[in-house]
């Protein structure tokens, strides 16, 4: 990956899974995911509940 290939921390992710043929980094890539979706959804639910 070089400086410029990308604007933002979702599109490095998305270059970074498909350049690698390694199965431990996809593993990796989609545990992060949905540790952020889940993040992002407790957050949400919480702002929701304080309301």
């Amino acid at each position: 990956m070089e400086a410029g290939e990308v604007s933002n921390l979702k599109e490095a992710t998305n270059l970074l899974e498909l350049e690698s043929r390694d199965s431990h980094v996809h593993y990796l890539i989609k545990t992060e995911n949905n540790t952020i979706s889940r993040a992002l959804l407790l957050i949400k639910n919480d702002e929701e509940e304080r309301r």
